[in-house]
């Protein structure tokens, strides 16, 4: 992979665990409704893809 592509999976992973962590946190200390952790587990989700899918 090139520095630039694998730059851009870095800054997408790590975008992806702040707001699929921020999000419950916030939750969790009553400032953020219920409704946020839908976004929340579909961005750790996408993380999760990022991170596991194959490079060539």
């Amino acid at each position: 992979m090139n520095p630039i592509s694998t730059t851009a999976l870095f800054v997408a992973t790590a975008l992806a665990e702040i707001v699929g962590c921020y999000r419950p946190w916030l939750w969790l200390k009553d400032r953020a409704p219920v409704w946020v952790l839908r976004p929340a587990t579909l961005s750790l989700a996408g993380m999760a893809i990022i991170m596991l899918a194959p490079r060539t």
